[in-house]
């Protein structure tokens, strides 16, 4: 539209506000050819709008970087990292915000992801060619046991761990690595397991105590990060980085 605007002689120039909050680089990568490469504006106007209108800092769900720029430093490390990722088989949005993240990230960093079952979570990380290893046992000193054996000599920079399971695990491994542990918090941890009493007494209880051990947090939204901080988290150690879904892939609406 706004090429076509100009092309007619109706405007010399042509400014996109939310779209520039979704994509700073958006005009050099469409002079460059690389138009597939752009951060679409999905109009859902929740963290520019929506936090500008409560006196905020504006932020952006496509783009984690919008309004962090002096907080998050993306230049190249001088020495590429290793991250080992945990996970005990995430399913639904939390399964599509780990898959997605780890395939952009392992163009900048060694990225190896744990899983402790097989299923959707790991079948799909294989497809999307993420190195993934399988550890199938539902009895943690078991499954820890594998996982030394597997990490032998290896050198790990950080543990990064998703879920119930996969927070018991990193706080069980982080001593023997001797790498800090961040969790990403999908969810309200006190609602996980409604409905399963016994997985809520089990897991629901073990992840309640695991999330206190953790060194670094990564909520998934605002008012995520909000719970965590009003039950006594430290702030200083909670980010808020919304992106993880690939908005690359074309958006089918419903009629």
């Amino acid at each position: 539209v706004a090429e076509s605007i100009l092309q007619s002689g109706q405007a010399d120039l042509v400014t996109m506000a939310r779209a520039s909050l979704a994509d700073p680089e958006m005009p050099k990568k469409i002079q460059e050819g690389r138009e597939d490469e752009v951060l679409r504006c999905i109009g859902c106007l929740q963290v520019c709008a929506g936090e500008n209108g409560k006196g905020h800092c504006v932020r952006c769900l496509v783009n984690p970087l919008t309004g962090m720029e002096d907080v998050y430093d993306f230049s190249p490390a001088k020495e590429r990292k290793r991250v080992l990722v945990i996970g005990g088989g995430d399913t639904g949005g939390a399964k599509t915000h780990v898959l997605n993240l780890l395939k952009e990230l392992n163009q900048y960093i060694d990225a190896q992801l744990f899983c402790f079952r097989k299923g959707d979570f790991s079948e799909d990380a294989a497809k999307m060619g993420i190195p993934i290893e399988v550890i199938e046992s539902g009895n943690p000193v078991v499954g820890l046991r594998e996982l030394k054996r597997r990490l032998a000599g290896q050198k790990v920079d950080i543990i990064h761990c998703h879920g119930a399971r996969g927070n018991l695990m990193g706080n069980l491994i982080k001593k023997h690595l001797g790498a800090p542990v961040v969790t990403t918090v999908h969810s309200d941890y006190r609602l996980d397991y409604l409905g399963r009493p016994v997985a809520r007494l089990s897991y629901g209880t073990t992840n309640m105590v695991a999330l206190r051990r953790v060194n670094f947090y990564i909520g998934v939204s605002d008012p995520m990060t909000d719970i965590l901080i009003e039950r006594g988290f430290p702030a200083d150690r909670i980010y808020t980085i919304y992106n993880g879904i690939d908005f690359k892939t074309p958006i089918h609406p419903v009629p």
